[in-house]
């Protein structure tokens, strides 16, 4: 990496990929994504169709 302010020499910027983090923020998103689109749909439902589809 470039040094930062007020510094002339850089460091070492070193990325460690890890699958078990990677496969528990997919799953996390995925869960959150259905949440959110479950949520939306129960709301359109207890609407009457006239005033749901105003929003469209």
């Amino acid at each position: 990496m470039p040094p930062p302010p007020g510094r002339s020499e850089g460091y070492p910027l070193e990325l460690v990929f890890s699958q078990d983090v990677a496969v528990s923020a997919g799953v996390a998103v995925i869960i959150i994504c259905v949440f959110a689109a479950f949520i939306s749909a129960r709301k359109g439902t207890k609407r009457p169709i006239t005033e749901a589809l105003a929003y469209v």
